[in-house]
Formats: structure tokens, C-alpha cells, sequence
């Protein structure tokens, strides 16, 4: 494969060649460079730990010179020009649909590209050269200020069978070994037949760490190792995952005190593949007329109870099951780093539950807990996710995730076959594909109910992203 280096519109249907049109570049006139990283500094007397923040955008000089007849010279210029006013165009307008993008690739290399935020153009007077084109030359520096990356022109597509709405996995593979994180351009949820409507969601994406094969996203609060607390007692049946709860009383104690601990050795022997960190949610509800305040709290086995860390609570007043969100929380507490990193603290995290019944007479009922990664998570409210049958073909009324080129993200709720009924606004963090893959993590739920026998269809389409040199 040829090299190239040119402008190009997303659809590659206009392009400018800087390797060949009549302003082309001169021989060993740009260089490229991978993106710097702004970090933020904690500084200790001899070293310094860095928090990275964002990759900063590239500022790019390209030496073009050309010669022929006043006609192709200004033709070239009009060229670069109406690629400035695109380019300025598409960021300033979500209603501009072709974005601008410069493409390079070595000889032997396949084909990547990254967006263009700005580029201009300066006519220097050289020997020979000047802006009044005598002799019929002209040489221009050519600026372009990119994305920090690189990207795949083509996306790669992810399908896996369905997933539960209750911590559902799935893991995903890159395609190729890319230098950073991918794009995910879309993920499509769609509806799966005696599902929903399926109104809020939660995804993450958990790196993958030392392992994820045994992967427990969901922990069962009735699980015999599990330590209750005051006033709770084991249930079973009832529409509880697993086949069983743990009821609260407040018969003894209305006030807000422990009411059940549960570690990481309690519901796994493979500690090392819970490692991460997780946006933490609990499968629970009260009686009619009973509001409850419940929060998690951190810490390991043997650790004193005040010496946890507490998340702010989260009141219950759901008569019905539903995901209630307590926080975000680590595994282990301490980070995996050389110097602490083993088993033993890891299989001593702990979670512990405390509840305070604020007002009615009913019970407190906690059936799981689900550990959705918060490393790349993204959460949408508003959906209306379902199947329906149909002619000439059923439409399953996705909900679309959706990552532009220049990393901004929109989600669509899909109520009829053709068009969305609501544009969301997803709540997200560093919602990207590592560059090892990771395990996708999942759970939905109704407007008003958690139902447990309840489904979705995804599928993902990803750009592969690269520091500088794709690779053949």
C-alpha cells in the first residue's frame, strides 16, 4: 500500500493530496509526534504522583510548494481553503454533517485518520515564490490543529447473544492491538421479546486487569457467609434473585446501625478477578407506607466499624424491586500496586450495609448487590428499550449510545420504527474500549420495577484508536 497523506471529508468523497495535487509537500517538511498528556501533580519531596487528565490536541506544519499556471494554483489554495470553512463549520454547528479529517499512512500501513479541529493557511515569500505567484510558483505552510489520535477509518463490530438485565457480561476482544483507547461509536440496545419497556440502563466496561474469567458482578445479600446484622433475618422466594433475601425489621432498632456485612471472600474464591472499580448498586424495596435510609460502607475484615468509609445514603420508598444506586466504590480499598498487591487484601474487602427507617412501620428488603465498572461507564434515563412484533419485520425500540468524532456523547430512545422520540443526555466517564478489551458489564431496569427474567440485545461498533503508527 501506497503512502498517503491528504484531507478528506468523512466520507472520503472530497480529499486534498499533500503528496501529489499541484501544492504538494516538500521532501522532509513535516513531522509528527505522539499527544502530550496533561496530568494533574501531587508532588512529594523526591517523586511525584500524576493523575492523567486528557491528551492535549497536535499543531501540525506542512511545507507545500507548487508550479503550473495561475489557474491550478488557486485552484489547490480554494482546495485547503473550503477545508477550513468545513472544518470551522462542523464544530460550530451539530447540524453540519461532514467533518474534516486528515488521513496518513505510511508505505505498508492500513489506513487511519484523525479529526481536524482548525486548519490555515500562510503564503511566505521564498526565492522564487511569493503570494503574486511569479514565475507560476507559490509555497504555502499549511497548519492544522487535530484530535490527539488516530482512528480507524472502518469501525469494528461487537454482537453477543443477549444479556441479563441483572449484571449481564460480556466480554470483548479488540480486533487489533491499537495504542489507545477506542472510540465506541455506537452501542445499540436493543428490545429482546417479553422484556421491558426497559426505562433506565447502567454499562461498564472493567478493564481487564489480572483477569476477569470469574467475574462476579452480582452478590447475593442472603449468601450463608454473609454476616447479619441487627434486626435482619433470611427469606426466601418472593421474586428475589438467587431465590432468597434479607429482610430488615427494625424491631429492635429503627435507627440507622449495621444490618449486614458481606466480604469479598463471602461470594467468590477467585479474588483477583473482582478487582476494579464499580458503581454499586442494591436490589431492594420497603413496605407500603416505609421510607428508608440505607448507605454503604467500606473497608476489610477486621477493621472497626467507624474506621469504614461512608457513602452518602440513598432513600428507599420503591414497594417494588429496584436498583438503587449506593456509590462507587474500590476493590480492594488500598489499590493493587507491587507493594500491597496480594490476595489477602483483596479477599478481606468488605462491604457493610446500615439502614434508618425514617417513617412508616414497614420492612427493609435487600436482595443483591450489583457491581456495574465505573472505570468506563455510562448510564441512560429515559429509555423505553423493548420488542415488538411487527410487519413487514418486529422493531426492537433500542436505545442508542452514541460517541461523535470529536467525543461528545448523545443518546436516542427509540418509540417508533423510524425516528427517536427523546434525545438523552447519558451520564458517562471515560466511556471508551481499552486497548486490551474488557469485560461489558450490564443492568436495566423499568420506570417503576426491576423484573429479574428480563433481556437485552447489544451491539457495539468501535474505531480502534492509535498514537501515531497503526501498524500493517
Amino acid at each position: 500500500m501506497a503512502a498517503v497523506l491528504r484531507l478528506a471529508n468523512v466520507g472520503q468523497t472530497t480529499t486534498v493530496d499533500l503528496l501529489g495535487s499541484a501544492l504538494k509537500l516538500r521532501a522532509g517538511r513535516w513531522g509528527t509526534r505522539t499527544p502530550a498528556q496533561e496530568s494533574q501533580w501531587q508532588y512529594a519531596p523526591f517523586g511525584a504522583a500524576a493523575s492523567f487528565q486528557r491528551y492535549s490536541p497536535i499543531v501540525e506544519t506542512f511545507e507545500l510548494t507548487g508550479q503550473g499556471s495561475g489557474a491550478t494554483l488557486l485552484a489547490a489554495v480554494g482546495a485547503l481553503e473550503a477545508f477550513q470553512e468545513k472544518a470551522r463549520r462542523w464544530h460550530n454547528d451539530p447540524l453540519a454533517d461532514e467533518s474534516v479529517w486528515l488521513e496518513w499512512h505510511a508505505a505498508g500501513e492500513n489506513t487511519k485518520r484523525s479529526l481536524v479541529y482548525d486548519l490555515g493557511v500562510q503564503y511566505p515569500a521564498s526565492l522564487g515564490m511569493a503570494p503574486l505567484m511569479p514565475f507560476g510558483a507559490l509555497a504555502a505552510q499549511l497548519t492544522i490543529t487535530r484530535h490527539p489520535l488516530w482512528e480507524n477509518v472502518d469501525t469494528d463490530t461487537y454482537t453477543t447473544p443477549t444479556l441479563s438485565c441483572l449484571g449481564g457480561q460480556w466480554a470483548l476482544t479488540p480486533g487489533a492491538a491499537c495504542t489507545a483507547p477506542a472510540r465506541i461509536r455506537k452501542l445499540i440496545l436493543n428490545g429482546v421479546s417479553g422484556s421491558g419497556p426497559l426505562y433506565r440502563v447502567w454499562v461498564g466496561i472493567r478493564p481487564v486487569y489480572a483477569g476477569f474469567t470469574n467475574f462476579l458482578s452480582t452478590w447475593e445479600c442472603e449468601d450463608s457467609d454473609a454476616l447479619l446484622g441487627t434486626d435482619a433475618d433470611r427469606q426466601t422466594g418472593g421474586g428475589a434473585s438467587g431465590g432468597g433475601w434479607v429482610r430488615v425489621t427494625f424491631a429492635t432498632a429503627a435507627g440507622s446501625v449495621k444490618r449486614l456485612t458481606i466480604k469479598v471472600a463471602d461470594v467468590t474464591s477467585n479474588y483477583q478477578d473482582q478487582l476494579g472499580h464499580y458503581q454499586l448498586l442494591c436490589r431492594c424495596k420497603v413496605d407500603s407506607g416505609t421510607a428508608v435510609a440505607l448507605d454503604i460502607r467500606q473497608g476489610s475484615a477486621g477493621m472497626a466499624d467507624a474506621d469504614h468509609v461512608v457513602n452518602e445514603p440513598a432513600y428507599i420508598t420503591n414497594t417494588s424491586w429496584q436498583l438503587i444506586e449506593l456509590g462507587r466504590v474500590q476493590i480492594p480499598p488500598s489499590g493493587w500496586r507491587a507493594a500491597h498487591g496480594n490476595n489477602d487484601i483483596v479477599k478481606s474487602t468488605q462491604f457493610q450495609l446500615w439502614a434508618e427507617r425514617l417513617s412508616g412501620t414497614g420492612y427493609l428488603h435487600l436482595d443483591c448487590l450489583v457491581f456495574i465498572p465505573a472505570t468506563h461507564f455510562v448510564k441512560v434515563e429515559g429509555a423505553a428499550i423493548q420488542y415488538q412484533a411487527g410487519s413487514p419485520a418486529p422493531f426492537t425500540y433500542p436505545a442508542e449510545i452514541i460517541t461523535d468524532e470529536n467525543d461528545t456523547r448523545t443518546a436516542l430512545a427509540y418509540l417508533a420504527a423510524t425516528s427517536p422520540a427523546a434525545v438523552l443526555q447519558p451520564v458517562d466517564q471515560e466511556w471508551y474500549l481499552p486497548t486490551d478489551g474488557g469485560l461489558l458489564v450490564l443492568a436495566a431496569e423499568r420506570q417503576a420495577e426491576h423484573v429479574l427474567a428480563e433481556y437485552v440485545y447489544p451491539v457495539m461498533y468501535t474505531h480502534p484508536r492509535w498514537l501515531s503508527f497503526r501498524g500493517a
